[in-house]
């Protein structure tokens, strides 16, 4: 594996967080290997001087690209997911249209190589065999002293931590799935590689299904040679074709999940950065919490956060002579 083969990338929208996650990323892992990293954001978020502010002052090698949501042609405005309002999360947590963006982000996000169609990541990533996914929020703590994309060279998927807790707002994110996931493989005449998945389906049983162990997605690696195959592609078609990230809020942890445990046994490295303490993926602080929007293009919390990059840069020169002292 050559260093030339790997790229990170995230779908960012929140100003303050977005510095403090690249000087993080770059002091405790890429200051070591020099992936170059690739920022896309939507329309109108982040302006010239804050992009061209980032590029000159982070040692990462960044390139910005802006993206332009949308609601897919071949579905109903009244179908999408936050126009739901039997759904109890919708009801709670998502109950507004400003919330288009966080349904597009799970198209862009679940589509790992339909370079340049709609809603998927564009041809500058075609390049790399193995990407890395994080967010403006995932905070890398401590020096990682290994290369995380070696992770990836058996495996089609590595992550920075695994879970597979159920709740209501779980069952309410993948409203479905199952019956869309059940649908597929009848049709197709296919039978799951990984056995919890082939029990489940021989079951009929959904909660099995839930059960699986999921990927982090906030810190995310994948083998784009071991994925990128006609069983991928017809299945991403599918998915795509059924809306379900808009319709449902199906997120890439259940689509590509899903996708991997048919065609792979064991498909999924477990890093565990977070339970050593090298990762961490949550607003850690009450300030970066209320003067940051939810991501992306929620409601902000408070409207600082042109105030507070302004102040970010005034400062950020002063701080070389503190560590001095």
């Amino acid at each position: 594996m050559k260093n030339s083969e790997c790229a990170v990338y995230m779908l960012s929208s929140r100003k303050f967080l977005l510095i403090k996650c690249l000087n993080e990323f770059w002091e405790n892992f890429n200051k070591d290997y020099d992936f170059p990293v690739y920022i896309y954001y939507f329309n109108g978020v982040y302006d010239k001087e804050y992009t061209n502010f980032v590029k000159k002052e982070n040692n990462n090698r960044i390139k910005f690209i802006e993206i332009f949501p949308k609601i897919p042609s071949h579905l109903n405005t009244k179908d999408l997911f936050y126009n739901r309002k039997y759904n109890p999360y919708v009801r709670k947590h998502f109950n507004s249209d400003k919330r288009l963006g966080y349904l597009y982000m799970n198209r862009f996000t679940s589509n790992l190589t339909s370079y340049d169609e709609y809603g998927c990541i564009t041809t500058d990533l075609k390049k790399y065999d193995y990407l890395m996914r994080i967010d403006d929020d995932s905070w890398f703590k401590k020096k990682i002293n290994f290369n995380l994309f070696e992770s990836v060279k058996s495996h089609p998927i590595a992550t920075g931590y695994t879970w597979n807790y159920i709740n209501s707002n779980i069952l309410h994110t993948r409203e479905n799935l199952w019956n869309f996931y059940m649908d597929y493989i009848k049709k197709n005449n296919i039978k799951p590689k990984n056995e919890i998945l082939l029990k489940a389906v021989n079951e009929n049983d959904e909660n099995q299904m839930h059960k699986l162990l999921w990927t982090a997605g906030n810190c995310n690696l994948y083998n784009i040679k071991m994925i990128n195959n006609s069983d991928w592609k017809k299945f991403i078609n599918a998915v795509n074709e059924n809306g379900g990230q808009f319709k449902y809020r199906w997120t890439d942890l259940e689509v590509i999940g899903l996708y991997a445990y048919t065609y792979f046994d064991n498909p999924i490295y477990d890093l565990k950065i977070r339970e050593n303490g090298f990762y961490e993926n949550k607003f850690n602080n009450y300030i970066y919490y209320y003067l940051s929007a939810t991501a992306p293009t929620g409601k902000k919390k408070l409207n600082l956060n042109f105030i507070i990059f302004k102040l970010y840069k005034f400062f950020y020169p002063l701080t070389k002579y503190f560590k001095k002292a």
